[in-house]
């Protein structure tokens, strides 16, 4: 039995008569063993197919990050482990939603443009907000992919950034209280980022030299 060139399997019928085989008769056998090699490679390649996307599948569940699978109306067609936790919802709840659902930051119809968007583009990375089920809200960062090979659809990874969101934002409130109690202290300051090769002065130190903070 061959397919694509390949022998993947062997009929044999054996008679003691000679000339019991005739042309047709044995034409006919190799009919039907082209048949069976093409039903056979058909299983096999969706055996394969099928352990390549449990594989896929299994991987994604354990991903670090949320994923998603979404149709062009926003609703959620696949959604992993990850991503359940860090929302609250069970995967059963999220396949009966829909983006707009989950999105803090953004109106049904802003979500529809960017869709849309996405669609031309072929891809998008940015941050957003979401809801979680007990109505608490968490930073991710999006990265979408289109693709159209299984139907049109989103191909969704979602990072929790809530503590770097959180690190920023500490950041710029210890930057913003440094730079108001030096211009409450009557010392002239500077500082000097060698790596970044840029410098701060305190107002004082403008007003000693004789310097407006502008100039």
């Amino acid at each position: 039995i061959r397919c694509s060139g390949s022998i993947v399997g062997l009929i044999q019928l054996n008679d003691r008569r000679k000339g019991r085989f005739t042309l047709e008769t044995i034409e006919l056998l190799e009919g039907i063993a082209a048949h069976i090699g093409s039903a056979l490679m058909r299983k096999r390649t969706e055996r394969v197919l099928r352990e390549s996307e449990e594989r896929q599948r299994a991987i994604l569940q354990t991903a670090m990050d949320g994923f998603w699978v979404v149709n062009t109306q926003g609703r959620v067609l696949e959604v992993n482990e990850t991503y359940c936790r860090m929302s609250g919802y069970s995967a059963e709840e999220l396949l009966t939603m829909r983006v707009a659902d989950l999105e803090a930051s953004a109106s049904a119809g802003e979500i529809e443009a960017r869709i849309q968007e996405i669609m031309i583009r072929g891809e998008a990375r940015f941050e957003s907000r979401h809801r979680r089920k007990d109505g608490t809200l968490f930073d991710v960062e999006v990265s979408v992919q289109y693709q159209t090979s299984n139907g049109e659809r989103l191909v969704c990874f979602l990072q929790d950034i809530t503590e770097r969101k959180q690190a920023e934002a500490a950041l710029r409130e210890s930057e913003e209280r440094y730079r108001l109690t030096l211009a409450a202290v009557d010392d002239g300051l500077w500082d000097w980022d060698v790596p970044a090769g840029t410098a701060f002065f305190s107002p004082a130190y403008y007003a000693m030299l004789g310097y407006d903070d502008r100039e």
